[in-house]
C-alpha cells in the first residue's frame, strides 16, 4: 500500500483540485497559490492548499 505524501507535483495537484485545465491552474497560482520550488522541482502542500482555497472562499448572500 503507497503512503499518501503530503506534498504533490502539479498532476497530483489539479486531481486534488479537479481541474482538467492547466489554464485553470495557472490562473490559481497567479492568485497566489503557494507552491515550494527546491531546484526546477514544484510541489505543493495539501495544508497551504486547503488554506488557501478557505482564503478565496467566496459566498453571495441575498437581503
Amino acid at each position: 500500500m503507497k503512503a499518501e505524501s503530503e506534498y504533490m507535483n502539479m498532476k497530483q495537484t489539479m486531481a486534488y483540485l479537479g481541474l482538467k485545465s492547466d489554464r485553470a491552474f495557472y490562473a490559481m497560482l497567479a492568485a497566489g497559490l503557494p507552491q515550494i520550488i527546491v531546484g526546477k522541482s514544484k510541489r505543493y502542500s495539501k495544508r497551504s492548499i486547503d488554506q488557501f482555497m478557505k482564503e478565496h472562499e467566496y459566498s453571495k448572500v441575498t437581503a
